[in-house]
């Protein structure tokens, strides 16, 4: 006895099942990316020779090396391992990086809490004496070091060259010289260094033997106050950039902490803009977490050009979509061969998936163009 088949609404099903799996995923993927904070990991961005990027992505442990070309990403590159778990994986939480002349990477590893170095694909540590937690590293011309420590509450300058510790200055409290979590840290060609004080809502001017010079910043949202400051750089005019990833936006700062402007992310309230590096014709380069990109501004804050997604939406989608079409084609194909007819709602279904896959194909384009940034 044979079974009989109610293709019209085994069509009508598989479609209303794929648009509820799809949904769920949407909703999920989303829900993930707000609920498990990852707007707040930490990462920065650092500009090498010839149009080179590098990433440090503390989610998925790994360096990200990207190099632009006409305004596009044509190479792509993941140093480290890429997820946690993953065979291969050197790092356990990067948070930021410094690029020497010789090619080499040194990274400030949050997880392993040190400083770990890359030479022409090899890993070795870089021992550096009372060092506990590094949090921004900076390399100077000089081939020195520039450590901030979150937990000793200080910066740490090593020599590259002499292979050991010539300076450290800093202790916990709100004084001047005084720190309450140090992050990112840049060093001006001017020869001054500029600490992003976090717990303290401010940025601190040093000289590089680390005597005080000047502060500004304090809570708030106002010009030159700061909520979450995440990153910093300096332009060759010694220009201070400060992303804040709670205030959504970059400020541009003068060397004596006067007010310039300021200017969002470009994608909102969901950018949460992380680190940032200016290259030599003062352009400014943001990593948005929140968008999971790369935002291009010139010295005015204008939007040149963005790049980078993660495809893991796309992907996932787009095995589903394959499958159901499989599925549907071969339900369609047995139909016609028994009733030499396609029934109106086997062709409402069909167009309904069709419509589905084109709308997941534009947002994949959107999410998707070029790279994988948490």
């Amino acid at each position: 006895m044979g079974i009989n088949w109610d293709f019209s609404k085994i069509a009508k099903n598989l479609v209303l099942l794929s648009l509820f799996i799809s949904t769920f995923l949407v909703l999920g993927f989303f829900t993930t990316r707000s609920l498990s904070d990852r707007r707040n990991e930490p990462g920065d961005i650092k500009l090498g020779q010839k149009g080179t990027i590098y990433i440090a992505d503390s989610y998925k442990d790994a360096i990200l090396e990207l190099t632009e070309s006409n305004s596009e990403i044509s190479y792509f590159k993941v140093i480290g391992g890429l997820g946690r778990g993953n065979k291969g994986q050197v790092l356990d939480k990067p948070v930021d990086l410094a690029l020497a002349k010789d090619g080499s990477l040194y990274i400030a590893d949050l997880g392993y809490s040190t400083i770990l170095v890359n030479k022409q694909n090899s890993w070795e540590y870089l021992r550096v004496d009372d060092l506990k937690t590094p949090r921004g590293i900076y390399l100077d011309e000089n081939n020195n070091l520039y450590i901030t420590d979150t937990v000793n509450n200080q910066v740490l300058v090593f020599s590259l060259g002499q292979n050991k510790l010539l300076n450290k200055w800093g202790s916990q409290g709100q004084l001047d010289g005084q720190f309450n979590s140090p992050e990112g840290l840049v060093v001006s060609q001017q020869g001054h260094v500029y600490v992003i004080d976090k717990g303290n809502y401010r940025i601190q001017k040093f000289d590089t033997n680390g005597h005080f010079i000047t502060k500004w910043g304090s809570y708030g949202t106002g010009d030159s106050q700061f909520n979450s400051i995440t990153g910093i750089a300096v332009d060759s005019q010694e220009n201070i950039y400060i992303t804040d990833s709670l205030n959504n936006n970059i400020q541009k700062i003068s060397p004596d902490g006067t007010f310039l402007k300021k200017w969002e992310s470009s994608y909102g309230n969901s950018g949460y803009p992380q680190g940032i590096a200016v290259n030599q014709s003062g352009e400014i380069y943001v990593l948005v977490m929140g968008n999971h990109r790369v935002a291009k501004f010139s010295p005015d804050g204008v939007l040149l050009n963005r790049f980078g997604a993660d495809y893991e939406v796309p992907s996932i989608f787009l095995i589903w979509f394959i499958i159901s079409i499989i599925i549907f084609i071969v339900i369609s194909l047995i139909e016609f061969r028994q009733t030499r007819r396609i029934s109106r709602r086997t062709i409402i279904g069909l167009g309904g998936l069709s419509a589905e896959i084109i709308l997941w194909l534009i947002i994949g384009w959107e999410l998707g163009r070029s790279i994988v940034i948490s």
